[in-house]
């Protein structure tokens, strides 16, 4: 990846690996988070790592603020139980901007969003006095000989079932939904049609209640959200997007009617 120096760049990438979660990290050069699964944030917020998990999407920009070999890398970390290396996933190389390589009438970006991203009209926050329901959701592991590694993985105590109705909602309610993580896994959980606003992460309140549609409820911890269910109907699925564990039973169905 080529830069120039002071340029700014807007990043725009897809996690579309089936099970190892991508925090991105750049030593040397600034990350601001815009936006996650194709929803805006409610301001740029510069970070050190932008966590990304199978199936999340992020917005970054990112500035060169000094010349030189930078990289993009997964750093290591623990997923759950499960120790992950460090990967370098790019070479960024960036260069003077006045570089002859270049032509001095191509134009790059300098500045960075200041202050409040521009108003979201359909995604706005969801207050308390909306809620019209409210449900748990409880992830579990269990040994089964004969599946993939020996295991299962259940919601509410259930491995899916096409055939069956896991929630049955009304078109136009409004719903707060908690999810507790009994695993010693972080599952990406990933819904169909309806996004939700993050409202909780282990019982703190989620900074700037991001709009998503793939949250990671952390290892032996819990998530909170809410969503509206406003203009389709129909069955779909929740599922966790660590595809060996959709497999084995991590999957529901979702059916809004009329």
């Amino acid at each position: 990846i080529y830069m120039r120096e002071g340029e700014v760049q807007h990043w725009r990438v897809l996690h579309a690996g089936d099970a190892q979660f991508l925090p991105q990290q750049i030593d040397g050069l600034e990350i601001h988070d815009i936006g996650r699964d194709g929803n805006p944030l409610y301001a740029a917020q510069k970070v050190e790592t932008v966590d990304l998990a199978p199936g999340n999407r992020a917005n970054m920009l990112v500035k060169a603020t000094t010349r030189g070999n930078f990289t993009l890398v997964r750093p290591a970390f623990k997923q759950g139980v499960q120790p992950m290396p460090e990967i370098i996933l790019a070479d960024i190389f960036v260069i003077a901007a006045d570089d002859p390589r270049v032509a001095a009438d191509v134009p790059f970006g300098r500045a960075l969003p200041q202050g409040p991203l521009p108003d979201n009209r359909i995604l706005v926050d969801i207050a308390d006095a909306e809620i019209t329901d409210r449900r748990s959701f409880v992830l579990g592991v269990s040994d089964v000989k004969g599946f993939f590694h020996d295991t299962v993985f259940t919601i509410n105590g259930q491995s899916y079932s096409p055939g069956r109705d896991d929630v049955v909602a009304k078109l136009g309610a409004v719903e707060e939904w908690t999810l507790v993580n009994t695993t010693p896994y972080p599952h990406p959980l990933h819904i169909h049609v309806n996004p939700f606003q993050l409202i909780e992460i282990n019982g703190m309140p989620a900074q700037g209640k991001p709009w998503l549609d793939t949250v990671a409820v952390p290892a032996a911890g819990s998530i909170k959200f809410r969503t509206r269910f406003l203009d389709f109907t129909g069955r779909y699925v929740m599922h966790c997007h660590i595809l060996p564990h959709e497999d084995t039973g991590m999957m529901i169905n979702v059916n809004i009617k009329d």
